[in-house]
């Protein structure tokens, strides 16, 4: 920014701007259910929004699942007759997308995707180029995308050939805040991640829940048991009514458990850091060394990165199996699960505004319902006596007048 300029105080709204956070990988494979889970964890864990990826290994008509329940909009392009290229398209749960169109290719190399996010339209194309004519085929395949195109367009992919500096035509990267390569751990290639601005993503509430596997520490147990003691001795008094004290100690114990979540949660990320920069690091000595004990230390660096993310995995299958059996029967959760879908169609994507122009900025149709709904049951209460009895007067009109209506029902019988 040029110096002596001076910027705007930011305004403060309802809703933060959260970026939009996009990944392309190649993934070399997808059809171990392990691998699938590593994906899934790495997306949610480094909260990408879109992610484009390549080499999924899918056959046409075999080909598994790869959604999860922050991932439900996932767009494949397999191979007909084979497992390998193959293409996909991720779109995380919150960013609300509504598909209008897609186009693929018939072996798996290209996939193209429109569709509406809050009412505006975007197009996400991913090109997975073959190793021979590259040229060639991305040209044909930019022609198919040009006329497929409408919005924005994000385009992510692998052309096997490296781009000319001097034929860039693009005029910068006002929108990108961020870009990097990241570490290869679960995979043989490191994901690219950029970020892109966002002004209408809306926050997602959070609710804290008791993970099962606390239980299962004994230093956890110790400390819990510890805590109750401590509480109970401090405020089991006859100055204290014992269902008081009863519903106070959950509080208690619920903050000391998500003490201990948080700090179990934070050393596993620094674990997972320390191996990502372990392999970052002995990635760079055996670039340029090429030896064979820095290649052996980064194998096993990798190996003990995907034995503690197959942790996280089996930890969820057993969950999800635990979950699955006690509410199979049940109207509980699951049938709650359901009827949150239909949620986001409800939701508020445009509003007009009082001064009649249309608006599809999140804080301001928040503000635009909060004004609306603040004079709606804003209303003045009468002063003088004589407006208090005429007040009256009227409710009791209106209820001789509509009150002795009877339903449809009660008429016919």
């Amino acid at each position: 920014m040029p110096r002596g300029v001076a910027t705007a105080p930011r305004p403060l709204t309802t809703y933060e701007p959260d970026p939009n956070r996009i990944l392309s990988l190649n993934c070399h494979g997808l059809n171990i259910p392990e691998r699938r889970t590593q994906l899934l964890r790495d997306l949610y864990a480094r909260r990408i929004s879109i992610a484009f990826l390549q080499e999924t290994h899918f056959k046409e008509g075999a080909a598994p699942m790869l959604k999860s329940k922050h991932y439900p909009n996932a767009a494949c392009s397999n191979h007909p007759t084979a497992r390998r290229a193959g293409v996909a398209i991720l779109l995380e749960a919150k960013q609300q997308f509504c598909e209008a169109d897609r186009l693929s290719d018939a072996n798996g190399r290209y996939l193209f995707l429109k569709g509406d996010i809050q009412d505006r339209r975007y197009t996400f194309a991913r090109i997975y180029v073959p190793n021979n004519n590259q040229a060639q085929y991305i040209r044909k395949s930019l022609l198919k995308l040009s006329s497929f195109t409408e919005g924005t367009l994000i385009l992510g992919g692998d052309f096997h050939v490296p781009l000319h500096p001097l034929t860039d035509l693009s005029t910068g990267h006002s929108c990108i805040t961020e870009a990097e390569i990241a570490a290869a751990h679960w995979s043989d290639h490191g994901p690219v991640t950029l970020k892109i601005d966002s002004p209408r993503m809306r926050p997602t509430s959070w609710a804290w829940r008791l993970q099962d596997s606390l239980l299962l520490d004994l230093t956890v147990r110790e400390q819990v048991s510890e805590e109750l003691n401590s509480y109970f001795m401090l405020n089991a008094t006859r100055d204290h009514v014992a269902t008081t004290i009863w519903e106070a100690h959950k509080s208690v114990i619920r903050g000391t458990l998500m003490h201990l979540a948080s700090k179990k949660r934070k050393e596993s990320q620094r674990q997972i850091t320390d191996l990502v920069d372990c392999i970052s690091t002995l990635e760079a000595q055996h670039n340029r060394s090429h030896l064979e004990s820095t290649y052996a230390e980064l194998l096993e660096a990798r190996r003990q990165l995907q034995k503690h993310m197959m942790t996280h995995h089996y930890r969820s299958l057993q969950r999800s199996k635990a979950f699955f059996y006690q509410h199979a029967n049940k109207g509980g959760r699951l049938l709650a699960r359901i009827l949150k879908g239909p949620q986001g169609l409800a939701q508020v994507n445009r509003l007009r505004q009082a001064d009649d122009t249309i608006t599809q900025f999140p804080d301001k149709i928040a503000s635009e319902f909060r004004t609306f709904y603040s004079s709606l049951y804003n209303i003045p209460q009468p002063t003088q006596p004589n407006e208090i009895v005429d007040r009256n007067e009227k409710m009791r009109n209106y209820i001789k007048t509509y009150g002795n209506r009877r339903t449809w029902s009660d008429q016919s019988s």
